[in-house]
């Protein structure tokens, strides 16, 4: 990729020469947390200048007191009236979108500026690609990254396991006309089910760049936080699903993904192995001359004090032994 190009692009908005920018949907599922207002604002600060925010009310509630424009764009709020579950609330997000384009922010995630418009821009560079990624940082409520996500696509790796987050990626909306859409009977891994209907329909590009990010432990990132059981039977769900779909060959090339990922986890574990004994070499070699050095004024005293009782009489000769002497070589 044209690295220079991209940035200009990105700084202008990815707008197609000589015409106005693609409409991008940005769809943010809410269940009303108070974060909401930061994931608005990260939408209105877009350097990208065609925008409109679909806002699904997934509590169904009605949302009061939601604008009707964030910064310069447009607000919509879809409301059924009744409490959405993560995968039909995408779904109504997905099917009130109105954009060329098609990008997910839960409401306790946000954007970079310049998250839209690096992902547009993307697509412009590769004519043949539908969805684009970048890459997301997880921030702990201190402020600091404890995590990041930006591997470079692999559809065999994501054969494995989903390393794109919802927020990551901007999509053709068209591709949900051709029957992705987010499987209702999954209450997790639903955005790493939708990637896979994705994948097989089209290029994805990734953006060696962080432009989003989301709150580490918050709830629209239960797949990251749930509990092993519960993530154990939601990855076996989808593998369920989709071991029905795929060809021997696409089976074969999970195998290979989840050995290669196997073989990858064991070298870090002989990794660390390895460190943790060298730290426990080093410290132990610490401890020793730390040892040594915290007694010497213990073992100078004791030598004084055997030096006293040689010097007293009918001191016992055993005691006149000079400490690392041996009785016999005196």
């Amino acid at each position: 990729m044209d690295t220079e190009r991209l940035e200009m692009e990105a700084e202008t908005g990815g707008a197609p020469r000589g015409g106005p920018p693609s409409l991008v949907s940005v769809v943010v599922r809410s269940i009303g947390r108070p974060t909401l207002d930061e994931a608005l604002v990260s939408v209105a600060g877009q350097t990208y200048p065609a925008i409109e925010i679909v806002l699904v009310d997934a509590l169904g509630t009605g949302h009061p007191g939601v604008p009707d424009r964030c910064g310069s764009f447009p607000v919509r709020l879809v409301s059924q009236g009744a409490p959405l579950a993560r995968s039909r609330a995408a779904n109504a997000g997905l099917g009130a979108s109105r954009g060329t384009y098609v990008v997910f922010l839960d409401d306790d995630d946000w954007f970079e500026a310049d998250h839209v418009s690096v992902l547009v821009s993307a697509l412009r560079e590769h004519p043949g690609a539908r969805a684009a990624y970048a890459g997301v940082r997880g921030v702990a409520e201190s402020g600091d990254v404890v995590h990041t996500l930006n591997m470079p696509f692999s559809r065999d790796r994501l054969f494995a396991g989903n390393y794109i987050p919802i927020n990551a990626m901007l999509f053709e909306r068209s591709l949900a006309a051709e029957g992705c859409t987010f499987d209702e009977d999954l209450d997790l891994y639903e955005d790493w089910d939708f990637w896979l209907q994705i994948a097989r329909r089209c290029e994805i590009v990734h953006v060696d760049r962080f432009t989003a990010g989301y709150r580490v432990g918050g709830d629209s990132q239960v797949g990251l936080s749930a509990q092993p059981d519960v993530q154990h039977r939601a990855r076996r769900r989808i593998y369920e699903k989709w071991l029905a779909v795929w060809s021997p060959e696409e089976t074969d090339a999970l195998i290979d993904a989840l050995d290669g990922e196997i073989g990858e986890q064991e070298r870090v574990i002989r990794e660390l192995s390895v460190r943790v004994s060298e730290v426990e070499a080093q410290l132990a070699a610490a401890l020793g001359s730390f040892s040594w050095r915290i007694t010497q004024p213990l073992r100078r005293l004791a030598w004084f004090l055997r030096g006293s009782r040689r010097a007293a009489p009918g001191g016992d000769r055993q005691d006149r032994v000079a400490p690392g002497a041996s009785a016999r070589g005196q």
